[in-house]
């Protein structure tokens, strides 16, 4: 069965809390997010910027939503003040009218009070909750540094073990400990241990008691480096101590603290909040909350398994009666945006998690490229050697650099090498591509193809 959505619409938005926004790539996600917190200050006399939260998972992304929403105000400001609109600007032409000038004033408080808005990692807000209660929040130790203090604590335990007739290899049970300490919310068992094999297949546990004992020992090494880590906390630590803190019944005044101060909060890239991070926001906004929390995200979007992220998380939450999307693409020509809504037609990436057609901008080019249609699919049938599509991967980009043009405003030019981005599923691939490449005469840079952790 697939999810209903509404078209978000920023003159007349429908937002609850709780309300969840979907934008498929290029639909003016973060352009909306701007006019959100734009349009709730100007239109309401007790919200402050002060008491806005916009939280994203990068330091380089909160860096730009932070820009985005001051020019955003700046600009809906000086339209209000001026008394005339920007041709296309639609939110600033809505708010122009009797109340202009006090709107206008609200926006220009906001610029003024423009550093007390809290637009930030979720890290940096969980430190700022521990701040808060009088926790230890000098936060971000490096990966580096918290497998030192795993490796001494395993190192400790597999010595003590060996004494009790109980052999561990010690990097293996490091490798769980840490995967353990990145997942508060893991329970450990036999489960576990089944999709872990690889990393616990040296330690030697086949009896339930076995099993047991060795829980006992990755609990008693995870409990160890915490308190090793008590004041100088990792990132993983962070979340795990403001979400302890915002669900202690201890705590009332804090959370009473944090619910007067955030009467407005958007959660950036939303498909990527795992558990425990919706675990914080829902306390301090919980569902009958008078104060607004907003998600934006894509769950086609979804990356961070590798960091715990659980896009199941999100769907959990998303509730289908809160469901906005945006459906315009501000980036891609009309006819690939027609070609892409014909391939994904009817397709779904999991349970609830539809593909949504979206439409070409108003004035879109039809295509930009001459010699090819704007969408190409080459099949080169049951690959099973990766290395096979080494060759054909080049020999199309040579083909687009001898025959395609680009036209832009009327002019043609030819396509360049840096005009051409290769993506890959593994570095190896991408290495023997740009090999091909250079074998062709063909100038190429990999980029992105070491570890992602790197």
């Amino acid at each position: 069965m697939s999810v209903v959505y509404d078209d978000f619409n920023i003159l007349n938005p429908k937002l609850e809390n709780g309300t969840v926004i979907e934008a498929s790539a290029g639909t003016g996600k973060t352009y909306s997010v701007a006019s959100i917190v734009t349009r709730a200050i100007a239109m309401n006399e007790n919200i402050r910027i002060g008491n806005v939260l916009v939280t994203t998972f990068t330091r380089n992304a909160a860096a730009e939503l932070r820009d985005r929403i001051r020019r955003r105000i700046a600009s809906t400001e000086a339209q209000l003040r001026e008394g005339v609109a920007l041709v296309g600007d639609q939110l600033a032409a809505s708010l122009l009218g009797q109340d202009q000038h006090e709107r206008a004033a609200r926006l220009a408080r906001a610029l003024r009070e423009f550093d007390t808005a809290t637009i930030a990692t979720i890290h940096a807000v969980c430190a700022r909750i521990l701040t808060t209660a009088g926790l230890p929040s000098a936060g971000g130790t490096g990966a580096v540094d918290i497998r030192d203090v795993i490796e001494e604590v395993v190192n400790d335990a597999v010595i003590w073990e060996a004494n009790n007739k109980y052999v561990y290899d010690s990097s293996r049970l490091s490798a769980v400990v840490e995967a353990r300490l990145a997942s508060p919310l893991s329970v450990l068992g036999y489960q576990t241990f089944e999709k872990q094999k690889k990393e616990i297949v040296a330690l030697s546990v086949e009896t339930q008691s076995e099993i047991d004992h060795l829980i006992d020992v990755i609990e008693s090494c995870v409990g160890r480096v915490r308190e090793r880590m008590l004041n100088q906390p990792t990132f993983d630590d962070m979340l795990r101590r403001a979400a302890e803190v915002v669900a202690d019944k201890n705590q009332v005044a804090l959370v009473s603290a944090l619910r007067q101060k955030f009467l407005l909060a958007v959660i950036d890239e939303a498909q990527d909040t795992d558990k425990l991070q919706w675990s914080i926001f829902q306390n301090i906004f919980p569902e009958n909350s008078k104060n607004m929390l907003l998600a934006v995200g894509d769950p086609k979007q979804a990356i961070y398994r590798f960091r715990g992220a659980d896009v199941d998380a999100y769907l959990s939450v998303r509730q289908d009666d809160k469901l906005l999307t945006l459906r315009e693409n501000w980036r891609s020509d009309e006819d690939l945006i027609t070609a892409l809504n014909h391939l994904f037609d009817g397709w779904n990436f999991g349970s609830g998690i539809d593909y949504i057609p979206v439409k070409a901008r108003t004035g879109a080019p039809k295509c930009s490229i001459v010699g090819s249609k704007p969408l190409t699919i080459v099949s080169l049938g049951a690959v099973t050697n990766k290395t096979r599509i080494v060759r054909p991967t080049a020999l199309r980009v040579r083909e687009i650099l001898e025959n395609i043009q680009i036209t832009s405003h009327g002019k043609s030019r030819t396509v360049k090498p840096g005009d051409i981005c290769v993506l890959v599923t593994s570095r190896n691939t991408g290495a023997s591509i740009e090999s091909a490449l250079r074998e062709m005469g063909v100038s190429a840079v990999s980029s992105g193809t070491e570890n992602v952790m790197q």
